[in-house]
C-alpha cells in the first residue's frame, strides 16, 4: 500500500449524460429481480457536501466536430473532459485508513480491501422514527436498533454490509438541513448516523464487512472524535457514505454491490452502489 493519500484526484473522462436526475437510474425491473441504484449523480450542481472536501469540477478538454472525417464523408464529433473530485465527495467509500490511532497500523487502503467484501447481503437498520431534524438531528444508531433488526428479521448473515437509514436522503440538495451548515465550519454540522457504541459492537461482532449511511458521515455531525469510524476501521471495516434511495429497499433479502474507483492509496473513493433483489421480496 501507499504512504501517501491525497486527497483530490483528476481524471480525463469521456461521458454520456444520460438523465437530468440529482440520482441516477432510481430503480428498475429485470425479469423476475429488482434492482435500485444507490448512487447520487456526480455534477457540479447535484453534489451536497462536508464542509472540508473539496468540490468537483470539470473542464472542457475538447469539444465540438475533429479531423476525424466519416469513410461517407460525414463529421465526427468529439467530446471529453477533465475533471477533479475529493475521494470523499458524493456516493463515496471511506477505507479503513481514513482515520484511526496512533498512525496507519495495519489499515487497508482502497486497494487493499478484498473483492469479496464489496457484495454482500443487505441489512437495513431503520431508525428514520428516531433521527428528526428538529428534536433529534444528531442521533446515533444504537446497539439496540441493531438487535431489534435482528428480532424482526433474523440473524445478520456474515459478510453482511449494514445500512442505517435514517430518511435523510430528502434533505439531499440542501445542505443546511442534509449537513446543518453551506459553510466549511465542521463545527456547525449537524445530521444522524452511527453511535461509537454500535460500531464497536460491530466491529467485535465480526459478521458485517461494511456499513453505510443516508447521511454525509458514519459519525453524527455533532461529534469532534469519529469514534464510529475509528472503532469500525480497526477491524477494516469500511463505510459507505451519502447512499441513496434507502427508503426504496427492503429491511432484508436484498444484495448490495460496492464499486469504487481503484484508486491506489486512496483514503476513500466515489464508488457506483446499488442493490438486486428477487421482486418477490
Amino acid at each position: 500500500s501507499s504512504a501517501m493519500v491525497t486527497n483530490t484526484i483528476s481524471l480525463t473522462a469521456h461521458l454520456t449524460t444520460v438523465t437530468t436526475s440529482r440520482v441516477l437510474l432510481r430503480e428498475g425491473h429485470y425479469g423476475d429481480a429488482k434492482r435500485l441504484q444507490m448512487t447520487y449523480l456526480i455534477g457540479e450542481k447535484t453534489l451536497t457536501y462536508y464542509p472540508r472536501v473539496n468540490r468537483y469540477t470539470r473542464q472542457v478538454a475538447f469539444r465540438g466536430f475533429s479531423d476525424y472525417d466519416q469513410p461517407d464523408g460525414s463529421k465526427t464529433w468529439g467530446e471529453g473532459w477533465n475533471f477533479n473530485i475529493s475521494e470523499h465527495a458524493g456516493t463515496h467509500i471511506d477505507a479503513p485508513i481514513h482515520f484511526g490511532k496512533n498512525g496507519t497500523g495495519n489499515r487497508w487502503y482502497i486497494e487493499d480491501i478484498p473483492f469479496e467484501r464489496f457484495i454482500g447481503p443487505a441489512v437495513v437498520v431503520d431508525v428514520s422514527d428516531k433521527a428528526d431534524i428538529d428534536t433529534n438531528v444528531d442521533y446515533g444508531a444504537t446497539i439496540e436498533d441493531i438487535q431489534e433488526f435482528e428480532r424482526q428479521f433474523g440473524a445478520i448473515p456474515s459478510g453482511a454490509i449494514l445500512l442505517i437509514y435514517t430518511g435523510w436522503g430528502r434533505y439531499w440538495g440542501d445542505p443546511l438541513k442534509y449537513v446543518g451548515t453551506d459553510t466549511r465550519d465542521v463545527k456547525l454540522t449537524h445530521f444522524p448516523a452511527l453511535s461509537p457504541e454500535a460500531a464497536q459492537w460491530i466491529a467485535d461482532d465480526g459478521r458485517i464487512v461494511g456499513v453505510g449511511v443516508d447521511t454525509v458521515s458514519c459519525d453524527a455531525g455533532s461529534r469532534r472524535d469519529v469514534a464510529a469510524h475509528v472503532n469500525l476501521f480497526e477491524k477494516n471495516i469500511y463505510c459507505l457514505e451519502n447512499v441513496a434511495n434507502l427508503e426504496q429497499l427492503p429491511q432484508k433479502g436484498a444484495t448490495i454491490y460496492v464499486m469504487p474507483m481503484p484508486i491506489k492509496g486512496g483514503s476513500g473513493a466515489p464508488s457506483r452502489v446499488y442493490a438486486t433483489w428477487d421482486d418477490g421480496q
